[in-house]
């Protein structure tokens, strides 16, 4: 009689916990969430761009560095400081290899005071920006620009890109070179 009576009490505890394992695993238990605690950042204090100059904008914690505004174009370069407020511009139209674009011509104002014809105009700039609609790479498939310079001279932008093209300076005549070689001595972060 044992016998029977512990094998019915056997079967009673795994019914019981068959009956126990379906309930559980049929019951729909809404799961627990927690929502992580999220500390609100302090707020930094807007800081509004810093105008230098007419076209230098101050960037914020960097003290080496400015952005230099071509409100024309609507860009903007990231150039060393002091070479930034020494830089000056003029914009104009200008035709290269039969193809009409926008300049942006570059000098320096030292350069400027000891030799006005040295200044940011065409054949007296230290090089030019110029601004063509269209493709990059597909100017540069009608020899219009070089292999080299799609890798380090142009920067692409939505309907048209800007590139850059070096010394135009035909002002740089042998009567200035005195003058020239008093100038960079003085103002070698600018030539280097």
């Amino acid at each position: 009689m044992s016998k029977k009576l512990l094998l019915l009490l056997a079967l009673a505890v795994l019914l019981g916990v068959s009956v126990f394992y379906v309930w559980k695993q049929s019951t729909v238990v809404a799961p627990t969430t927690h929502e992580p605690m999220v500390m609100p950042e302090p707020t930094p204090e807007p800081v509004a761009p810093v105008e230098y100059s007419q076209h230098i904008e101050i960037i914020p914690g960097n003290t080496d560095e400015v952005w230099y505004n071509i409100p024309e174009w609507g860009v903007r370069m990231k150039l060393n400081k002091g070479f930034a407020e020494e830089l000056i511009y003029s914009d104009g139209m200008m035709d290269d290899f039969g193809k009409s674009q926008d300049g942006i011509y570059f000098s320096t104002k030292n350069i400027t005071q000891v030799a006005s014809e040295c200044g940011p105009k065409r054949g007296g700039a230290f090089g030019v920006l110029y601004k063509r609609n269209g493709i990059a790479k597909e100017d540069a498939k009608d020899d219009f620009l070089l292999e080299r310079d799609l890798q380090d001279r142009v920067v692409q932008f939505n309907g048209f890109y800007v590139g850059y093209a070096g010394p135009q300076a035909l002002c740089a005549f042998i009567d200035h070179i005195d003058d020239f070689n008093t100038l960079w001595p003085k103002n070698y972060q600018y030539g280097q």
